[in-house]
């Protein structure tokens, strides 16, 4: 083998076994690839991304998925319709990854990790400093600035409370 994808492939039990049935990746649908089959095939996705990039050609994903196939079952002609489905993953992958979203799915998560990629700002994570926090508890009641101090004067909350707010991490 002297691809480092193909590689990174043998070394996936789970691989090996899809391999030996003649498939690579797995999805319920191919005319309906979406977000769902990119989270189950992230093992398959993160070398390709990794070494390949996000934008390669099908011809290049048939080479290696052949070089793949051949290693852990010699006979079949299945190289080409699987690079086709991996190549449709790494779209849909592309189509998300576009959006900016923070990505909920561990499987999406781990893709844009391992391959290097910096994941998009997490709004579910809670600020770490206090005057921050206020501005977000602001924008979580959905009320300016001026009116949300208003609401937050000292002397209503008690100190336990007040601490609560101004909190770090």
């Amino acid at each position: 083998m002297s691809s480092p994808v193909v590689e990174e492939w043998a070394q996936s039990k789970v691989l090996m076994n899809r391999a030996g049935m003649g498939r690579l990746s797995l999805v319920a649908n191919v005319k309906t690839i979406d977000r769902k089959d990119v989270v189950s095939n992230s093992d398959v996705l993160i070398p390709v991304i990794k070494y390949l990039g996000c934008r390669v050609p099908v011809s290049q994903i048939a080479e290696h998925v052949d070089m793949f196939l051949n290693y852990a079952r010699p006979k079949g002609d299945h190289a080409k319709f699987q690079a086709w489905i991996i190549k449709r993953l790494i779209s849909e992958f592309n189509r998300s990854a576009r959006r900016g979203h923070f990505p909920r799915e561990k499987g999406m998560q781990d893709i844009y990790t391992e391959t290097g990629m910096t994941l998009p700002f997490n709004p579910r994570a809670w600020p770490s400093s206090g005057t921050f926090n206020l501005f977000f508890l602001a924008r979580l009641a959905k009320t300016t600035w001026a009116s949300f101090v208003d609401h937050c004067n000292p002397k209503n909350f008690s100190r336990v409370e007040w601490k609560i707010l101004f909190t770090h991490g």
